[in-house]
């Protein structure tokens, strides 16, 4: 479906274990195809969102609030097709923006030179991407949205 990232580089491999290995952790997986509809919840602006997979299309096609999506083509972490494209494909009436050559980690807040030295590869985007150029633009994006969905 997507590797694992790089700041999480076994999470499949724990969480199946964990699955067989902890009565919690499998318990708490058992109501997975439960509701867990908040009706606080008027609408929903998604960031390059993952494990689209994961989720059953039928509680996905049941969603109605407005839902608009953005992601980076080049996104290596959290490919789109299984994700951002995945969740549009069955979320009714959503709305999904892919940004050419931005990847998933751009959507991260710029780097500080101590985030650039610890996590160098949350900081690089490919050549031509401007982050904070992408934040503005997704930023403005989520306040029309916003401004159109809850009243």
């Amino acid at each position: 479906m997507c590797p694992a990232p790089p700041e999480f580089p076994d999470l499949r491999a724990k969480a199946e274990a964990l699955a067989k290995s902890d009565k919690q952790f499998a318990a708490a997986l058992g109501p997975s195809g439960n509701s867990y509809r908040d009706p606080r919840i008027r609408a929903v602006f998604a960031i390059a969102p993952a494990l689209g997979p994961a989720f059953d299309p039928m509680s996905l096609e049941r969603i109605t609030v407005p839902v608009e999506i953005v992601a980076g083509l080049a996104d290596p972490i959290v490919p789109v097709t299984s994700s951002a494209k995945y969740f549009a494909a069955h979320i009714p009436g959503s709305k999904v923006t892919l940004f050419p050559e931005v990847g998933h980690y751009t959507f991260l807040a710029s780097c500080t030179e101590m985030g650039q030295k610890l996590k160098p590869e949350l900081c690089i985007d490919p050549p031509g991407v401007d982050r904070d150029q992408v934040h503005r633009t997704t930023a403005d994006m989520a306040i029309k949205f916003f401004l159109s969905n809850v009243k």
